[in-house]
């Protein structure tokens, strides 16, 4: 099965990401985190950067539970891009 996290750069998105990743690890899941956002700006709120993007691949490499990180900034809502992709995928378990 699936956990979808929506990321972004802030304590509550990284709570997110801790909160799916122990949820991953009870069920023997794996972590799909998306981060989008419309990317009409490079400093756009909630997008994250290069940096961010780095430090959220450590994260989950270090957690040793099967992930993947998608960054989607092709003018769409966040929240619609990740339901979009909760459809998309046929085993969701929970979407964080």
């Amino acid at each position: 099965m699936t956990i979808l996290v929506g990321y972004s750069p802030s304590p509550e998105g990284k709570a997110a990401v801790t909160f799916g990743i122990d949820q991953a690890k009870a069920f023997d899941d794996t972590v799909i985190v998306l981060n989008a956002g419309v990317g009409e700006t490079p400093d756009e709120r909630g997008v994250a950067t290069h940096q961010d993007m780095e430090e959220l691949k450590e994260a989950l490499r270090s957690s040793e539970v099967s992930h993947e990180i998608l960054q989607f900034l092709r003018g769409n809502d966040p929240v619609e891009e990740l339901l979009a992709l909760a459809e998309a995928t046929e085993d969701t378990r929970m979407i964080v």
